[in-house]
């Protein structure tokens, strides 16, 4: 691991946290295991788990499929999880997600509430919400950027309990929207792969964070800019939106249910 993945683990490792499931097809009974990357974030005391719209949307259409899921967990191995490496069960449910997407205007967004009780459960296992402190944009001065995320290629399972794959820092530089990118461009920024790695293929991804990194004597100092959203593999070019644009409506919303909610 190069020194600013160990330093970017240092500092960000405790908001990355994954969740997973098991898909099953109604028909041959085959089954899977999906993990979607994902980070935390705290509004107003409110923990949400941020991630692409374009995950729940495509969750959407394999339910309209016959495909159920089921063995829902948070993953927050990146912490230092106190657990000896076990997720934290989880329920989905629909009515909890908060997503703004749109595929032909780039706008690609989900943030999943977390009841106090699996924020509990993630504190004891060391993980923590990036505050609003570390919030940002990509028009931000910066040094580096980069994005963090857990590949499918790397992800294994037993077909029981244990699943494992690969959290991946893929340090990465701002470039020009790419060809094919059109309305899209207007809501989302584009940055180059610098260096892969062992990675061949960044598909899974998707939802997670971009950090600007900025070097103060001999600290790095970080905020989240962006939800990674897209990858045009031919030219080796990720798309995300920016972050800053949905921290303000889900600050707003927790606000205007702060409001709504009858005095205790």
């Amino acid at each position: 691991m190069s020194n600013l993945s160990k330093q970017l683990f240092a500092s960000v490792g405790s908001h990355f946290v994954t969740m997973s499931c098991v898909r099953r097809s109604k028909d041959t009974q085959e089954s899977e295991v999906v993990v979607f990357s994902g980070f935390l974030i705290e509004v107003l005391n409110v923990w949400f788990w941020i991630t692409a719209g374009h995950i729940y949307r495509n969750l959407q259409t394999k339910i309209s499929e016959g495909y159920v899921f089921d063995v829902w967990r948070l993953d927050d191995q990146t912490a230092g999880n106190e657990f000896n490496g076990a997720a934290i069960p989880f329920d989905f449910e629909p009515s909890k997600w908060v997503v703004v997407e749109n595929e032909d205007i780039g706008l690609d967004y989900a943030a999943v509430y977390l009841h106090p009780f699996f924020c509990r459960q993630l504190e004891a296992g060391n993980a923590r919400p990036i505050p609003k402190s570390a919030w940002g944009d990509h028009t931000l001065d910066s040094d580096q950027w980069a994005l963090l995320g857990m590949p499918d290629e790397s992800v294994t399972w037993d077909k029981r309990r244990l699943i494992t794959g690969r959290v991946t820092v893929l340090p990465i530089a701002p470039t020009e929207p790419p060809p094919g990118a059109g309305k899209r461009a207007n809501n989302q920024f584009y940055a180059r792969l610098t260096d892969l790695g062992t990675v061949s293929d960044v598909s899974g991804m998707s939802g997670g964070p971009v950090f600007s990194l900025k070097k103060v004597g001999d600290e790095w100092r970080y905020h989240v800019i962006g939800v990674q959203a897209g990858w045009y593999p031919s030219q080796g070019i990720i798309a995300a939106c920016p972050f800053s644009l949905f921290a303000l409506e889900l600050t707003l919303l927790v606000q205007s249910a702060m409001e709504d909610s009858p005095d205790e």
